[in-house]
């Protein structure tokens, strides 16, 4: 079986070192299904990567051309509208699409096609999507039968996000703080309102290094989550794969278990406030916490998990 992914990146970008979740979440993928060797896996991008998996071929985005009609097409994060009309001639291939391309969100960009010029010239696609309210939404939305469209999750790379060997005590903020989505100005308003707690606040400056933060992010006693909204929640899980616990919102589709992961709780300063004062003024509660979120990685995103939930996606398309 071949399987051919295409994405916009991988882990982080050679030249530009960008990263994002969905090139974080498939180089998570790869790692876990890198050792079957019942199938071959081709990975087609658009930026170029340093990233090097034994047993994955990765190649330039232009120089994706299956051989046969029966080669899997998997289209995983966002192309542009050239890119798109150049896979469309390969679309009576088996083809699987997202689950970082199709939310229901319809972008206007004259570089970026819509979702439903996405499912007008993919009918007959199988479609991930992260959960079951994205599901039936898209279901409702775009006409697809709800056979179609199947639910799949692929967390950060695990040997990457180990716990440490000892945490510290700083509380955590990270994300593109130029996104309105990330909601900087709230983390900035948290930390004036508790000085008496270390904050590190990563990408307030600017754009930081993926692969460079791993080491300190994972060291972090408390991480915090201001978005306004998230599909998925990429640094959540990240976080929680070294064992470090957190504070966040509903609006985070992927929030964890309250009292469990770390504390879920409304989105105004007053509420992050004493959620965090909770937490880092109770040492057993915290432990409590960060043994609560390795589980949920464990149970949630093992390497052997999503491996077999994309094997068995793989074998439904056939």
């Amino acid at each position: 079986m071949i399987v051919n992914i295409l994405a916009f990146n991988l882990g982080e970008a050679k030249k530009t070192r960008f990263s994002n979740g969905p090139g974080n979440s498939l180089l998570g993928l790869l790692r876990s299904i890198s050792h079957i060797d019942s199938i071959k896996v081709r990975v087609f991008l658009a930026l170029e990567t340093e990233e090097k998996i034994p047993g994955i071929e990765i190649c330039k985005l232009d120089d994706f051309f299956p051989k046969s009609s029966n080669e899997i097409i998997h289209w995983w994060s966002g192309l542009t509208r050239p890119h798109l009309f150049r896979v469309t001639k390969f679309a009576n291939n088996p083809c699987i699409i997202g689950p970082n391309l199709i939310d229901g969100t319809q972008i206007d960009s004259a570089h970026l096609p819509t979702e439903e010029s996405v499912v007008k010239l993919f009918p007959n696609a199988t479609y991930l999507t992260l959960n079951n309210q994205l599901k039936f939404s898209l279901s409702r939305s775009y006409g697809l039968s709800l056979e179609q469209i199947q639910i799949f999750k692929s967390g950060p790379d695990l040997s990457a996000w180990k716990p440490p060997d000892k945490y510290e005590r700083f509380i955590l903020w990270k994300g593109a703080g130029n996104q309105y989505v990330k909601d900087l100005p709230f983390a900035q308003e948290v930390r004036n309102r508790l000085p008496e707690y270390r904050f590190v606040l990563m990408g307030e400056d600017g754009r930081f290094s993926y692969s460079e933060h791993i080491d300190t992010a994972k060291r972090a006693w408390l991480y915090f989550s201001t978005s306004i909204s998230e599909t998925m929640g990429m640094t959540l899980l990240e976080q929680w794969s070294a064992g470090v616990p957190s504070v966040t919102n509903p609006k985070v589709m992927l929030h964890g278990i309250n009292y469990d992961t770390g504390i879920v709780t409304n989105k105004d300063l007053a509420s992050y406030c004493t959620a965090i004062n909770e937490i880092m003024q109770n040492d057993q509660l915290r432990e409590h916490l960060s043994c609560g979120a390795k589980k949920y990685i464990l149970e949630n995103f093992s390497n052997d998990k999503i491996c077999q939930n994309y094997l068995d996606i793989l074998k439904n398309v056939c």
